[in-house]
């Protein structure tokens, strides 16, 4: 058989082969010569295969993640709340969500903590979506300044409760504000003895806290709490055997822009925090000197046909008490929580009892149930503010 016709042959083969039998061949073709090829000789198998298996420069550019992106910290929680008033009026039940967003930049850092709740959840509130907080920081090595939505740090911070506290309903806890804030970082681990500060300057409030309407000046149309001061400060001690006591004094200094005027307002407190393995005690006492608000805990009442109109009336003059104590063991914690506020001028008196059990079942979701008991002492008498059983499943992640 002549050389011509064995190619021919060759190639008319190459054509009928199968698909196993055609990367054989492609091997084979592979192996040839440059010279002995010509475009005219191209393998159809070769070319069947290029169009069914696309190679490398087919596939798509990979999508490139900004590098910001990878110092990014994402966090949030729902919290499902079941208020029962007993004897006082209907159920309700409502649900929170926030998210917590961070992001790392080396020495300076973003914290933005959007909240959402199915309605408003103060009637001064503009929306069912707010910021918490929102505000950007910078390490300074023992301390920390933050500047944007920051919050209040006069007296302790929480005690842990859902319901709440008297301070919290008066606008003093939870209180985030717009302005600076210079804070001490936590003792290291190996100091018995250490001392912590926070120093804030706030242009004006931050028009969202957990205040009932009256008892604050930011739920008052109009009005505003502008420059405020506050400064805290005190010793931080480790006891041995696991336990720690943390005490601290802390003032406050604002302007209260009333519908009436601007008026000066000072507060100051004192607060101790014991701390063991599985108990926490906790105690606070502030005093508040100036006016900011006009109509509690007193509100104005209008005329009727057959009464004329009462004017709100207030009180300058005001000291807080607060108390707490968890007993924990396993997942369960055993807690109470006791308020007080003490309207002088008005000589009016309100307590809130808080008796509560947390259960959690995972690291990541708790069971909270508080029973309240919320009395007003007034020289018109005792009448009862709520009493409630309260349920809370807060999860988080």
């Amino acid at each position: 058989m002549t050389a011509s016709k064995t190619q021919a042959l060759a190639q008319t083969t190459s054509v009928q082969t199968t698909p196993a039998q055609a990367t054989s061949a492609q091997t084979t073709s592979t192996q040839t010569t440059s010279a002995q090829t010509t475009p005219a000789q191209t393998n159809p198998a070769q070319t069947k295969l290029t169009q069914a298996e696309p190679g490398p420069s087919a596939w798509p550019t990979p999508i490139e993640i900004p590098a910001w992106t990878k110092t990014l910290r994402i966090g949030g929680g729902t919290i499902l709340y079941w208020f029962q008033p007993i004897d006082l009026g209907p159920k309700i039940v409502e649900l929170y969500a926030s998210l917590l967003l961070n992001a790392d930049l080396g020495r300076f850092a973003i914290h933005i903590e959007p909240r959402f709740r199915d309605t408003k959840h103060r009637a001064f509130f503009t929306s069912n979506i707010w910021l918490q907080e929102a505000y950007v920081s910078a390490d300074l090595g023992p301390a920390t300044v933050k500047v944007g939505k920051v919050y209040s740090r006069l007296g302790l911070f929480w005690d842990r409760s859902f319901y709440g506290n008297i301070q919290l309903y008066d606008g003093m806890k939870t209180n985030p504000n717009y302005g600076v804030s210079l804070e001490s970082k936590d003792p290291p681990a190996d100091r018995d003895l250490a001392f912590h500060y926070v120093l804030q300057y706030f242009l004006s409030d931050g028009t969202t806290n957990n205040s009932l309407v009256a008892r604050d000046t930011i739920s008052l149309p109009g009005g505003r709490r502008l420059n405020d001061f506050v400064a805290r400060v005190g010793p931080f001690l480790r006891l041995g055997h696991g336990m720690t006591l943390e005490a601290a004094a802390s003032g406050e200094y604002f302007q209260a822009d009333l519908p009436d005027g601007t008026h000066d307002v000072v507060r100051g407190a004192v607060d101790t925090t014991l701390k063991g393995d599985g108990f926490e005690l906790r105690a606070e006492y502030q005093h508040q000197w100036g006016q900011s608000v006009h109509e509690f805990p007193y509100r104005a009442v209008p005329a009727t046909a057959t009464s004329p109109a009462l004017p709100g009336r207030f009180s300058k003059n005001n000291d807080y008490v607060l108390v707490g104590a968890d007993l924990n063991w396993w997942r369960l914690t055993l807690r109470y929580n006791g308020s007080a506020g003490f309207y002088n001028d008005v000589s009016v008196k309100e307590w809130i009892h808080a008796p509560a059990l947390a259960i959690k079942p995972h690291d990541n979701v708790m069971v909270l149930t508080e029973y309240v008991i919320w009395p007003r002492h007034a020289p018109e008498g005792t009448s009862l503010v709520d009493r409630s059983f309260n349920l809370s499943v807060q999860s988080h992640f």
